[in-house]
């Protein structure tokens, strides 16, 4: 993220008067959360948590007004057995 934004910012030589979509989520295999190696794990945790929070925290100091969205999946509300 740290160099994707940087090039988004110098591309359109942006000052955020505007809204930023922040949507990304993974989950790895259909598998138990048991079932996960460290890595997968941290894969999820990488994109999932980490990845909304480094948006917010590269973007909003540029925002002079407007918002961040945060989309997530449908996952983490309705869940499954099968999905960690």
């Amino acid at each position: 993220l740290s160099h994707g934004y940087l090039t988004i910012i110098s591309h359109f030589s942006l000052v955020f008067n505007e809204n930023v979509v922040n949507n990304a989520g993974i989950i790895n295999r259909n598998a138990k959360i048991w079932e996960l190696s460290a890595s997968e794990f941290d894969a999820v945790i990488d994109i999932n948590v980490k990845g909304t929070a480094n948006v917010i925290r590269h973007f909003l100091p540029l925002m002079k007004q407007g918002a961040i969205v945060n989309f997530s999946s449908g996952w983490g509300r309705v869940g499954d057995a099968d999905v960690s």
